[in-house]
């Protein structure tokens, strides 16, 4: 994890694996830990943790530390574990999960101006259609269009009136999510 060979490192602080910007106060969360009655601490829950490796490079670490005694000799052990791949993919989760919100507001944005555009000349064609009666047209193809014109438009009708439920559900979905989890509803996808 460090890049080094394991006799390059044995014997060496271990101040010689984290960034030197953290030398001051290691020494003193050492000696602290030392002197408390924990058996072991979680490393990092204040703030971020970092290694360096033999490159001088720094990396994100999580890390526990447990002591014991023996025979009036205390011993300090450390667990590390290089986390960077694991925020990277947190990194990436967040940057999926914007993106589904965007997409997803996008959308219904496109179902509501789709709606509303669709709903006026349904409704015109509709009532224009009401206007003839069926059995007072005698021409067969004349009468075969306007019925097939009225089908159209009582199933574009349909199709809005789907559509409009469709975005009535979306919209109690987004205000049940926005009252039970207030804070985490950017973490959330959305099923439309």
């Amino acid at each position: 994890m460090f890049g080094y060979a394991s006799q390059e490192i044995k014997g060496q602080p271990v101040s010689s694996l984290i960034p030197f910007r953290f030398h001051h106060s290691h020494p003193e969360s050492i000696i602290e830990f030392g002197k408390s009655d924990e058996a072991s601490r979680k490393m990092g829950e204040q703030r971020a943790i970092f290694g360096i490796n033999s490159k001088g490079q720094e990396f994100p670490i999580e890390a526990s530390i447990s002591k014991t005694e023996v025979e009036d000799h205390k011993y300090f052990t450390v667990i590390m574990r290089d986390i960077s791949l694991r925020l990277q993919q947190e990194k990436q989760k967040t940057a999926l999960n914007q993106e589904l919100i965007q997409k997803n507001e996008q959308l219904q944005q496109f179902g509501y101006i789709t709606s509303h555009n669709l709903r006026g000349p349904v409704a015109t064609i509709l009532g224009l259609m009401s206007l003839f009666d069926m059995n007072d047209i005698e021409d067969s193809q004349t009468k075969n269009i306007c019925s097939n014109v009225k089908a159209t438009a009582e199933k574009m009708d349909e199709i809005h009136k789907d559509l409009n439920q469709i975005l009535q559900y979306q919209s109690n979905l987004d205000s049940k999510f926005t009252i039970l989890l207030p804070i985490h509803r950017q973490e959330l996808p959305q099923m439309f």
